[in-house]
């Protein structure tokens, strides 16, 4: 079959389109599923993630530095710099429940006694003080 040069570059040019679109809501694609796969109705979630290094395609290595996603109301929301250790107890108190109350104990690696952390976390300008 024979395809003249002007209808393959207009395909082409289509493709990229499509290409590019598809870019554009790769993101929010995966923001979804895990939003599907975190959040449970009525109460908070969260999934935590420590520094890790990570290899690229081009073979180099990137640094992601810890953060943690809450799932509150059927939204993400992502902190960054935040690492919790095991199950916590997480709160609000009074009619913000966009600020969260945390309080995690853990043990140390190489340690005999238990660390006790506590934070305060506001999910809607994506930040957090530890404030013990």
């Amino acid at each position: 079959m024979w395809i003249s040069k002007n209808d393959f570059n207009g395909l082409k040019d289509q493709f990229n389109n499509l290409s590019e679109k598809i870019d554009e809501h790769r993101e929010t694609i995966f923001e979804l599923q895990r939003i599907i796969e975190h959040y449970i109705p009525g109460k908070i979630t969260y999934v935590t993630s420590k520094k890790v290094e990570a290899k690229t395609y081009g073979g180099g290595t990137v640094i992601i530095d810890p953060f943690t996603c809450f799932y509150q109301d059927g939204k993400e929301y992502q902190i960054n710099g935040l690492y919790l250790h095991d199950l916590v107890a997480i709160e609000t108190k009074g009619c913000n429940e966009k600020v969260l109350y945390i309080k995690e104990s853990y043990k140390p690696e190489n340690e005999t006694q238990y660390t006790t952390e506590e934070y305060v976390v506001d999910l809607q300008n994506h930040t957090f003080i530890r404030t013990k």
